[in-house]
């Protein structure tokens, strides 16, 4: 057996084209990565959360600690954040609502008059709910599939999930401060996590 062994810095040479090179080095190896993880934990607890772009759409990850509303995406420069509503499609729907922060989508249709009375109420309730909430605009006509499958039967629905899950959703329009109140309400019982 053609072994050859050297104990600087916790490593283990040996020979590749041995059974103890090719099965038991990447075992060591992985044990003394636990060991060194065990003894100093304080390095692994960085927090992170994954926050998609409201621009590019690409996933941007910052550590819990920091800021959400001064983050900026790390493919575009763009902040991550605008205080803006995002018209997304069904891929940006599914991008957005599986992510980490929770997301209010307003299902609409522009040949809707409610669902036009409210927009500007939430246009004025995205400035007051991100960081912690991402707002949507799913348009049901160009979307059919999309609605369906989310069991939209009235318009204008607002969707509350997070992690792709929903908690709660509200058919029908709504001022800016009952869009809050109302947001604020039903994030409450699943505040499981930083906003």
């Amino acid at each position: 057996m053609n072994i050859t062994s050297s104990m600087a810095w916790g490593q283990v040479r040996l020979a590749k084209d041995s059974f103890v090179g090719r099965c038991l080095v990447p075992a060591f190896h992985a044990l003394w990565g636990f060991l060194i993880g065990l003894a100093l934990p304080e390095m692994n607890e960085t927090r992170h959360i994954i926050i998609i772009c409201g621009h590019c759409g690409r996933p941007n990850r910052l550590p819990a600690e920091r800021a959400a509303a001064d983050a900026r995406c790390g493919a575009c420069h763009q902040p991550v954040f605008t205080g803006h509503p995002i018209e997304v499609d069904e891929a940006g729907f599914n991008r957005h609502s599986g992510g980490e922060t929770a997301t209010l989508t307003d299902i609409w249709a522009p040949w809707c008059a409610p669902c036009r009375g409210m927009a500007p109420a939430f246009e004025r309730a995205a400035i007051r709910l991100e960081p912690r909430v991402r707002l949507l605009k799913l348009n049901s006509d160009t979307e059919p599939g999309l609605s369906g499958r989310l069991g939209i039967t009235a318009i204008p629905t607002l969707l509350l999930m997070r992690a792709g899950t929903e908690i709660a959703r509200h058919s029908g329009a709504m001022d800016t401060e009952g869009i809050v109140r109302w947001t604020e309400a039903k994030l409450l019982p699943s505040n499981h996590m930083k906003l």
